[in-house]
Parts: structure tokens; sequence; C-alpha cells
């Protein structure tokens, strides 16, 4: 598992690490890998978006360029979601954060 860093573009992000799953479900979802290659990178520019019973974690963001969801759960980015044919309450939480899944 690889961490990722702070970075002062977003002083909210803390460090997490990436489960093996995750970025196997990351090659296998996202959209844009031409532009965002690796989850570091979509885990940088994404948003968070708020949890609720989907969340099995502590937080999730959103990454509007792969149109994926990152749940972390014990300081690690557990697996990728692809929102457009997420569970409705992953969709849901994407659009109340404002984006479109």
């Amino acid at each position: 598992m690889e961490g990722i860093a702070v970075t002062a573009a977003d002083p909210g992000t803390v460090p997490v690490a990436v489960s093996e799953h995750a970025r196997r479900q990351f090659q296998l979802r996202a959209d844009a890998l031409h532009l965002t290659p690796r989850v570091e990178d979509a885990w940088r520019q994404a948003h968070a978006i708020p949890g609720g019973d989907w969340l099995r974690g502590e937080r999730a963001r959103y990454d509007p360029t792969t149109r994926c969801v990152f749940p972390v759960r014990d300081g690690e980015i557990r697996t990728a979601i692809y929102a457009p044919t997420a569970k409705p309450a992953i969709r849901a939480a994407v659009r109340l954060a404002g984006w479109r899944p």
C-alpha cells in the first residue's frame, strides 16, 4: 500500500493508503484513465461527499474526471465505485455534493 500525502491545495485531506482492491477496481471502472491514470491522482483532485448508510467508513470523495467514488475505512481507500452505475444512495450523495454522477 502506498500513502497519499497532504497537499497544499487541499489541506483538509489527510494521508490515506490505497488497497490493492481499490487499485484494481479503479483500473476497471474509471473514466478518463488517460487524464487520471492513478488512484492517488484521482483522490487528490476529488471532492468530499456526504456519507450515510451506504458508507461503511469514515469518509468518501468523488472525482468528477474519473466519475469514481472512493470510500475510506481505517485510513485506507477500500475500493473505487463508478458513480453512474452505483447504488441510488451513492448517486444521491454525489448529487447532494453538487456533482452529476
